[in-house]
């Protein structure tokens, strides 16, 4: 005879079988990816394939709809620059998948392609930076009052030159270089021709950098110069290559109030011909390198926030979608929940500013 233990739970008599079963059902149960987003199916980190060519891809996590592609005549072609190539890669997503999440890139560099590879990240500046006027003058005029008296009448009609890059009057950084020199003049009254005379000469410094000014992916990664700037990243890959990822903070961890920290997407005709005068370094950039420095294959990515879940799932079709504008339906905002490139370099605004 075969006897099966009970287990008891409150007035009801449970099989232990059928408990354990039950216990390791739930146990057991995995994590679940999101539904609309494929499961991750990445290649194995930090080996190099060679067959697979010098490319660039994201990394899937299974919790965000990214699609890396070569070019813009298919969304499908992979981002892998052969021997003499030089490409533009792009990376589409969601805005608050962006926002949120940030994104990791994957890229492989073949053992027999290059002797080095360089990396550059993307950076921009928050505010206009610049030198300051190499010349001040401050004179005292025949009241007293200090300023500048550019009629030499005796009295005072305009300020002390200042720097517009220094902003630290308002607890911002002061993005102003350079040196000048100082006049200071005063009226004399008692002279047989009454009129200003020199007191003194001195020299100064702005104080500032325009790097302080900079900001975005390449400032938190890479190396800087003395003066502040982010260098590239390079390494030797001759009969090695080098299969590593780079990692984009999201904008949301950093406090940003846009996407333009991480999403580094514009198009010249909507900016006059040229980029965006705010953005330092457009690209996250990947370039292939003999002995000598020359490019053998370079990879310029761009990636780009999409506004409505609608217009990304058409993408290939309504290229244009991605800057979806207007009132949401049904619901309190506006599809364009975060600024990009497009918002913010206009008349109103071609520097994004340091809370954004």
């Amino acid at each position: 005879m075969v006897y099966v233990s009970i287990f008891r739970v409150s007035h009801f008599r449970i099989p232990l079988f059928l408990v354990l079963v039950i216990f390791v059902g739930v146990s057991c149960k995995k994590k679940e990816t999101s539904p609309d987003v494929p499961a991750p199916t990445n290649p194995p980190l930090g080996e190099v394939d060679n067959s697979a060519g010098f490319y660039l891809r994201h990394i899937e996590t299974g919790k965000a709809n990214f699609y890396t592609h070569k070019g813009l005549s298919t969304f499908s072609e992979r981002c892998v620059a052969a021997e003499g190539e030089d490409i533009a890669c792009y990376t589409e997503g969601n805005e608050l998948d962006l926002h949120y999440q940030g994104i990791s890139l994957q890229y492989n560099v073949p053992s027999n392609l290059c002797a080095y590879f360089t990396l550059m990240p993307y950076y921009y500046y928050q505010k206009a930076a610049g030198a300051g006027p190499t010349v001040v003058r401050k004179d005292t005029d025949s009241t007293g009052a200090v300023g500048t008296d550019n009629d030499n009448d005796g009295l005072i009609d305009g300020a002390v030159a200042t720097c517009q890059f220094d902003y630290s009057a308002s607890s911002k950084p002061n993005c102003c270089s350079g040196d000048y020199t100082e006049v200071s003049r005063s009226w004399d009254a008692t002279a047989t021709v009454p009129g200003y005379q020199t007191t003194s000469v001195s020299e100064g410094s702005w104080g500032g950098k325009a790097s302080n000014c900079l900001y975005g992916p390449a400032m938190d990664t890479q190396e800087l110069t003395e003066d502040g700037f982010p260098t590239p990243t390079i390494y030797f890959t001759e009969g090695q290559g080098i299969n590593d990822k780079y990692v984009i903070a999201s904008p949301l961890s950093k406090k940003r109030g846009s996407s333009i920290f991480l999403a580094n997407f514009f198009q010249l005709a909507e900016h006059a011909g040229a980029k965006p005068a705010a953005v330092a370094f457009p690209y996250y950039q990947l370039t292939c390198l003999d002995r000598a420095y020359e490019v053998k294959a370079r990879i310029s990515l761009m990636i780009r926030e999409w506004n409505t879940v609608s217009d990304f799932n058409l993408r290939e079709s309504v290229v244009t979608g991605h800057d979806r504008v207007g009132a949401e339906t049904s619901t309190i905002g506006d599809f364009n929940d975060f600024d990009d490139w497009l918002d913010i370099d206009s008349p109103t605004g071609t520097y994004p500013g340091f809370d954004r």
